[in-house]
């Protein structure tokens, strides 16, 4: 379905409303995971020099950009990294290489990426757990990369309506 045909589902006096909503909550999005996979890259950067890793700033671009798939990124990217360094400096450095990448994952997942998508969204971090649990389970994977955007979609149509429906603040009727 194309994205003209798809628009034209929604009712004509909500169209405008509908776009900008879209546009915004895409954008956030967006921005939120490339901020995401830029303090990943940074982090494992460091971390890899400390480490004395050949080749730390590939293998943590690596990191970063395969984290941005749901699911298996944070997985596929650990793996990768830790074959290329255990093939290349061997498996004391490769271990270390893989609880660090591990520590850094969980950092990242339990306690940044809920604050930054919030952010980036305007959700609560609670609503984007809600969100990738109902995803998975109503679409698996796909579930799962569709969800904080079209959560984050759905927050701010609400938004957006209640903004529209509540009168200006000098024209409410005030109690003294």
């Amino acid at each position: 379905m194309t994205p003209i045909l798809f628009i034209r589902l929604v009712p004509v006096a909500s169209r405008n409303r509908f776009a900008k909503t879209f546009q915004r909550s895409f954008l956030g999005f967006l921005r939120g995971q490339l901020l995401l996979m830029l303090f990943l890259s940074i982090l494992s950067f460091a971390v890899f020099s400390i480490l004395g890793v050949n080749y730390s700033l590939i293998l943590s671009v690596i990191i970063g950009v395969l984290d941005a798939i749901p699911g298996i990124g944070a997985t596929l990217g650990v793996l990768i990294v830790t074959l290329l360094v255990l093939a290349s400096q061997g498996g004391a450095i490769a271990l270390k290489v893989v609880i660090a990448c591990i520590l850094l994952q969980q950092i990242q997942d339990n306690f940044i990426h809920p604050k930054v998508m919030g952010d980036a969204l305007e959700l609560n971090p609670v609503l984007l757990f809600l969100a990738l649990f109902i995803g998975e389970r109503v679409a698996g994977l796909l579930g799962i990369f569709l969800a904080i955007p079209l959560a984050g979609m759905i927050a701010a149509w609400i938004r957006s309506v209640r903004e529209d429906a509540s009168p200006p603040p000098a024209t409410r009727n005030r109690r003294c």
